[in-house]
């Protein structure tokens, strides 16, 4: 897997579909080709009210849905109570996507930026590497389908979202306050006009991530493509040491790329791949039970989002359990080489010293996984073990039964 000019493309739709928006802490520029962090200032502010009030005020009114129907002091229909619980989901992981990225956004840019750059000083000035005439490229075809949809997405949602009062704003005032009270009226009708804001912001969130996180891992596999195929023309024989530092020094730098964004990576790791953990299980789950019992309009974004994140995971996952794969081939095969070189000692000590380069799921310090072929396999039977024990706890007769 190498990285594409229709991959690379994407980000620059990404700048352009968000352009008419506030600054956030992660931007991509179009000019300089670079990723750009934007510390805490001024011109966050707008973002700050969008993420730190909008969001978190859907937050706090869903939990506050969810307690009052388990602890009795409302009885919200099952329709209702299911999408207040996505709404729930989509707004905490936002924030917590949000968090991590206002934290690690500026190591994620130098080290996303010192990749591009030193991909370039391994291929001679290129960032893009061969590929076959004519193929077709449907990982970068999917990303920028990612950013057309999500940022379309919004301005579609929320006509219906509103329509249909199942904003958790509207569900709050019909189910635990009185109607007559005009003040609180006026109050939840502006607070449903700002719901356009929070879908726009979190919509942009998904989409960066998506994008970044996949061409920087493409960045990664790029420069072990150039070093794997410098490595089966080289053999180290009859070399100095001063060679074998110039030639392990490329590997070297990439750990270092690598180890700058660390704490943004493993973090980012561990919460998005259990992002698409519980929104795959869920939207599996409402997309096969909820059908005729969710308005149609708003019902449709669930198989949609449901094969959106089974594409992501069938794209980004094997990406990181490749990287660490590919630079074991390349470990195993200096080890071979060792053999023919004649200061084996030195040679044999170097590559001691040297790690095969892997991601971790982590937060805080703290890995708990390696990516890796294992990984993949438990992530996916997790998934399919996890849908069918929903699927199987809920009948869809009973649910009917109780509507009707």
């Amino acid at each position: 897997m190498v990285l594409t000019p229709l991959m690379w493309k994407s980000l620059d739709n990404f700048a352009t579909s968000y352009s008419y928006l506030y600054p956030c802490p992660l931007e991509w520029d179009k000019k300089s080709g670079k990723l750009v962090c934007n510390k805490i200032s001024r011109k966050l502010v707008p973002w700050t009210i969008s993420v730190f009030v909008g969001m978190s005020s859907i937050f706090i009114f869903c939990l506050v849905l969810l307690s009052s129907q388990l602890f009795g002091l409302a009885r919200i229909e099952l329709s209702d109570l299911l999408l207040t619980a996505v709404f729930l989901c989509l707004a905490t992981f936002s924030i917590l996507l949000e968090i991590v990225l206002l934290q690690f956004a500026d190591c994620f840019s130098h080290s996303f930026n010192c990749g591009i750059t030193h991909l370039r000083r391994l291929a001679f000035g290129r960032i893009f590497l061969e590929s076959p005439p004519h193929s077709i490229d449907p990982l970068g075809v999917t990303l920028n389908l990612i950013v057309a949809m999500f940022s379309a997405y919004p301005y579609f949602m929320y006509p219906f979202v509103i329509y249909l009062g199942i904003d958790p704003f509207t569900l709050t005032l019909h189910y635990l306050l009185p109607y007559d009270l005009t003040l609180l009226t006026v109050i939840f009708t502006l607070l449903r006009l700002s719901v356009i804001s929070s879908l726009i912001q979190g919509n942009r969130l998904f989409s960066c991530v998506a994008v970044t996180t996949t061409i920087s891992a493409h960045v990664g596999l790029s420069l072990i493509s150039v070093m794997h195929r410098s490595t089966r023309n080289i053999y180290l024989m009859g070399v100095g040491r001063r060679a074998i530092d110039k030639y392990l020094s490329g590997y070297q730098t990439c750990q270092i790329i690598l180890e700058i964004a660390v704490d943004f990576v493993s973090s980012g790791i561990l919460i998005v791949m259990f992002l698409g953990f519980s929104f795959s299980v869920a939207l599996n789950f409402m997309t096969m039970k909820t059908y005729g019992i969710i308005p149609m309009p708003f019902y449709a974004f669930f198989p949609s989002g449901s094969i959106l994140i089974a594409v992501l995971i069938s794209f980004m996952l094997p990406m990181l359990v490749d990287l660490f794969e590919n630079c074991g081939e390349m470990y195993a095969r200096w080890k071979c080489l060792v053999a023919g070189n004649v200061d084996k000692k030195y040679l044999r000590r170097k590559l001691k010293a040297t790690r095969v380069v892997r991601l971790y799921g982590g937060m805080f310090g703290y890995n708990i996984y390696i990516c890796k072929r294992s990984t993949k396999l438990a992530y996916y039977g997790w998934i399919l073990s996890y849908t069918i024990t929903a699927l199987l706890s809920v009948d869809r007769k009973s649910i009917l039964r109780r509507l009707e």
